[in-house]
């Protein structure tokens, strides 16, 4: 029987890990254990891999050129676990990522 691998959704994952640890002092550690709890209860999946979206305009924007026009900007605790420990903190974990264009 083939095992299909277990695919994850960062964003929201980043999301509510970052903003429910924002009052911790490394909010990414929330993501960290977060991710390695979803991995741990998939036993059964010999690989992992993470979905990343494409930085910049989707295909929604070109469309519709207000989209996430209102939209605050993403909280300090979710940027900086984007740009300074997310692909780090995947490759500890051994889990391989991809980004997926959008446009």
């Amino acid at each position: 029987m083939r095992v299909a691998p277990l695919i994850l959704d960062v964003s929201p994952i980043v999301w509510r890990g970052a903003c429910a640890g924002a009052e911790e002092r490394e909010p990414h550690l929330v993501v960290k254990r977060i991710i390695e709890r979803i991995v741990s209860e998939h036993t059964d999946c010999k690989s992992v891999v993470a979905a990343l979206d494409c930085p910049g305009p989707t295909w929604r924007h070109l469309a519709y050129q207000a989209y996430k026009g209102q939209r605050e900007p993403a909280p300090t605790a979710v940027r900086e676990t984007y740009k300074f420990h997310l692909k780090p903190m995947l490759m500890e974990l051994g889990i391989s990522w991809y980004h997926f264009p959008m446009a």
